[in-house]
């Protein structure tokens, strides 16, 4: 017996081993250049981002500084504006008048008027003073203010909405802390700005506020030297802590550059990677020290790995280049070494196709010399026991062939005595040739009995060895299984009714694409079969059963039924359900056979169902009608295997 590394199916690959091997090296090769550039590429990446983040860091706490000096600047200017006395007298005045004013009353016209020319004095000295301290190339300061403490403005052109809210806002926290007070920047008027204001007091008592107006204005310049200090594309923003107004350098009101996360996330130190939208930034942040304003520097991931991709994409280019030439070396190789196998190979071919003269030439290596070498003495006994099996194959192959003829002669000489045999026993049962006893008639009803058994047995020896011995003619044609059925059901009729089984035929409208005389064959060794199987009192029923492209006829009996493990092996040659001597039905076991063989061969199968004492169903699956792949134009001939 074969063991199941014999039987089992070669796999074979459609690559040479050259390619093979090629492929192999390639992949290798493949692996280790892309694990060495991703560790660099890991690498670069890693020290690019950890380079810009402490870059952005260092810009931001460094412009903060110079912004704090500003702003340390003005605080100072501020405190010695206040302190100036012409601010002083100005402001003592204005609070006379307005002291004045409310205890004389409206009567009082005449002391007024001087009181209020005394202001106007001090006021034309206060704005030669303001006058002085606005030089005329600042072009960031707006304007003066100076306020009373009940809010009375004393100097300063009207306000908009925002640049009053802002002002109240911040001589309220004047007057509160008694310091100079930067204001968190805001919008108005299309512009970014910001106020600065100190209190004025007199021996202790505060007597208002001067405030600077003042608008965030930007350059190229600043652009460029934070660009040079960032050594990347990074961005400049102001912006106030607790507000959600952002200044870009140029002092134009830009969107919030952390989207949707908050200033709060930032840390005063270093810096963090958010992302924004669709990109990713890094974004570092420094508290301006005397104001509540905040600078915060951007820079998307893309232009910090800019270099890293462009050192990527060269090692790409190196490693591509060295895959192909390192690929076509290792082609080369693998071909030159491979050579002695393809003269191999090719020898081995041609022995497969019947040369059993091939031999081929020991070169290469050592283990090639000695496949060759051992080719070479396989190749030779193979073609000594070629030689001897031929002449056995041939000896068997007319013995075959007579035993075929000698089948095929025997069954067709022994139908003429046994039709002889049933025509005088039907003579002589008819009382032609004078009255019959009772008894008589019986004996006459067995020998007409044995008659058709032998017939049957003589018809199935006859039909295997023609199927053996010669092609099977097949037509194909539409065929009708109701008018199969019916057919079938004319020819057995007697036989049914002699042994008292009943023959039930369900109607149907399927049509097959098949031989009708072949699937006539088919149908009455099947029905015939169920009758020998089923005792009197029992039914065989006849009905079909379609799918997509198959029509399945079945033959199902109360019968006997049929052991598990005889299910595949009764469709052999000379098989018997029931091998004893004293079996119940005769025949010589090729009925089922035949119709195996015939199914086949109009492309279809046949399969049994059954279980002992349960009865046994057989279906033969054949073409559809309306199946076009079974439906040739013109007949067609089938050659039936001679071994079932």
């Amino acid at each position: 017996m074969a063991t199941a590394s014999e039987t089992r199916a070669p796999r074979r690959s459609r690559w040479t081993l050259a390619r093979r091997l090629s492929v192999l090296f390639f992949i290798v090769l493949t692996l280790v250049v892309g694990a060495f550039g991703a560790l660099a590429y890991h690498g670069v990446r890693e020290a690019a981002t950890a380079r810009s983040s402490e870059r952005l860091a260092s810009v931001a706490r460094e412009l903060a500084a110079f912004v704090s000096r500003s702003v340390a600047v003005r605080h100072l200017s501020m405190r010695l504006l206040a302190r100036d006395s012409t601010l002083v007298d100005a402001l003592s005045a204005a609070s006379v008048v307005s002291e004045e004013s409310l205890a004389r009353g409206s009567d009082a016209i005449g002391a007024r008027s001087v009181s209020v020319a005394t202001l106007d004095t001090h006021r034309e000295a206060l704005e030669a003073l303001l006058a002085q301290r606005s030089p005329p190339t600042d072009s960031a300061l707006v304007g003066w203010y100076v306020v009373r403490t009940d809010g009375a403005r004393l100097l300063g052109v009207p306000l908009a909405a925002r640049d009053s809210m802002e002002l109240a806002t911040v001589i309220t926290a004047v007057l509160r802390s008694d310091s100079v007070v930067h204001s968190a920047l805001y919008e108005s008027e299309a512009q970014i700005r910001l106020l600065v204001a100190a209190p004025v007091t007199r021996d202790g008592q505060p007597l208002g506020v001067i405030a600077m107006r003042r608008r965030v204005m930007g350059s190229d310049s600043i652009e460029g030297v934070v660009k040079r200090l960032s050594g990347q594309n990074a961005s400049v923003a102001y912006t106030s802590s607790g507000s959600d107004e952002w200044s870009s350098v140029r002092g134009q009101r830009i969107p919030s550059p952390l989207g949707d996360h908050a200033l709060s996330a930032l840390p005063d130190t270093g810096a963090v990677r958010l992302d924004v939208g669709d990109d990713a930034q890094y974004v570092a942040s420094a508290s301006v020290s005397g104001a509540p304003w905040r600078i915060v520097l951007t820079e998307s991931e893309a232009s910090i790995l800019a270099r890293p991709h462009a050192l990527l994409r060269e090692l790409l280019l190196i490693a591509a280049a060295v895959l192909l030439l390192g690929t076509l070396g290792a082609y080369w190789l693998s071909r030159l070494e491979t050579r002695p196998l393809t003269a191999l190979r090719g020898a081995a071919d041609a022995m497969a196709r019947g040369d059993y003269t091939q031999t081929v030439t020991p070169t290469g290596a050592e283990e090639t010399v000695t496949l060759a070498e051992a080719f070479n003495t396989m190749s030779e006994r193979i073609g000594r026991a070629h030689t001897t099996l031929a002449a056995q194959n041939e000896a068997l192959l007319r013995a075959n062939e007579a035993k075929a003829r000698f089948l095929a002669v025997m069954s067709h000489e022994l139908r003429t005595p046994l039709n002889a045999i049933g025509g005088y026993a039907e003579l002589i049962a008819l009382g032609v040739h004078g009255p019959i006893t009772d008894a008589q008639r019986v004996a006459l009803e067995r020998i007409g009995r044995s008659k058709d058994q032998l017939v049957h047995l003589v018809s199935d020896i006859l039909s295997y060895a023609r199927l053996e011995a010669t092609p099977l003619q097949l037509t194909r044609e539409t065929v009708s299984v109701s008018a199969q059925f019916e057919s079938v059901r004319d020819t057995v009729a007697a036989q049914f009714t002699r042994k008292g089984v009943g023959l039930v035929i369900t109607p149907t409208e399927a049509e097959l694409c098949a031989d009708p005389m072949r699937v006539q064959q088919i149908l009455i060794n099947l029905v015939i079969n169920a009758l020998q199987f089923t005792d009197a009192g029992g039914l065989v029923q006849l009905y079909a059963e379609e799918s997509d492209s198959m029509t399945m006829m079945c033959v199902r009996d109360t019968g006997v039924g049929i052991a598990p493990e005889m299910h595949t092996t009764i469709f052999d040659a000379f098989v018997q359900v029931d091998n004893t001597l004293t079996r119940r039905a005769g025949g010589a076991g090729l009925g089922l056979s035949i119709v195996r063989q015939l199914a086949t061969a109009m492309g279809g199968d046949v399969r049994v169902e059954s279980t002992p004492g349960g009865g046994s169903t057989f279906a033969v699956s054949l073409p559809r009608a309306n199946d076009d792949a079974f439906m040739p134009d013109t007949p067609r001939s089938a050659l039936v295997s001679a071994t079932p």
